[in-house]
């Protein structure tokens, strides 16, 4: 696995990334949320990245001033995801 040097890695994003944790509680909470080691958000802030799988967890605890759609742009499954609406059990049972 290849390591991200420091000095490719846009300074905006790490701001971005560090503000983005601080919404969500800080390093040590998003930590605990997603039962991780606090030195893996250290390492998101580092590289200024976020993996993609954890961006909903982090909407959610920045009560949604952090969209995952701002976390990810290259995802393109965020409006996929916003648009799909379940159907109760009850409903298709009941059909």
């Amino acid at each position: 696995m290849s390591e991200t040097p420091i000095s490719s890695v846009d300074p905006e994003l790490v701001e971005f990334v560090r503000a983005l944790i601080k919404a969500a509680g800080g390093a040590a909470a998003v930590a605990e949320y997603f039962d991780i080691n606090r030195l893996s958000v250290y390492d998101w802030i580092r590289k200024g990245h976020v993996p993609a799988d954890r961006c909903p967890g982090l909407e959610k605890l920045t009560e949604g001033a952090f969209r995952v759609e701002k976390m990810r742009p290259d995802v393109q499954d965020w409006a996929y995801l916003r648009q799909t609406v379940t159907t109760p059990v009850a409903e298709v049972a009941n059909g």
